[in-house]
């Protein structure tokens, strides 16, 4: 009878050890192998059922899912304000390059009508020279046309002296 008290209060220990101890460790491992191969609930708790070493162990776990979700949900929430910043920065690079095409579209066009501006000033200076010099020698015409007047005049005097002596 002793014997048969001792094996049930064995079986009974390892059953009630099983249920404490054992199912419970098995169950945070089965959790933690879940989470560690990208399959796991990050919900998922532990049921607290006791105060002793198993009690700690699923409050760690709990505390330990708890901050990993916490974690990971920042992590998204800092790359979605990542993803947007890019998009803005993109949008405003964008901008940026359409406002230097334009620019250096207009410095290509003041650069031309510059250019325009001093052949039209070239030629400008080109025919004043030509006209100045053409000026020059109509004077030289005109003082040359005064010397034959002079002489012509002298002439006509000398003729109309020589007229008025002969008679």
């Amino acid at each position: 009878v002793t014997m048969v008290i001792g094996v049930l209060a064995s079986i009974l220990l390892t059953a009630l050890a099983n249920r404490t101890v054992v199912r419970p460790v098995a169950e945070a491992a089965e959790h933690l192998l879940q989470i560690a191969n990208a399959e796991g609930n990050l919900n998922a708790r532990l049921d607290v059922t006791s105060s002793d070493e198993v009690g700690d162990l699923a409050r760690g776990f709990n505390g330990f899912v708890g901050k990993l979700r916490q974690t990971l949900g920042s992590i998204a929430t800092l790359g979605a304000d990542v993803a947007q910043a890019s998009n803005q920065l993109s949008s405003a690079t964008s901008a940026v390059s359409n406002s230097v095409d334009k620019q250096q579209m207009e410095t290509d066009q003041i650069a031309t009508a510059i250019n325009e501006l001093a052949a039209s000033a070239q030629s400008i200076a080109d025919t004043t020279s030509i006209a100045n010099a053409a000026s020059d020698r109509s004077q030289e015409r005109a003082n040359d046309g005064r010397g034959v007047m002079s002489a012509v005049m002298n002439s006509i005097s000398g003729l109309a002296q020589d007229v008025q002596g002969a008679t």
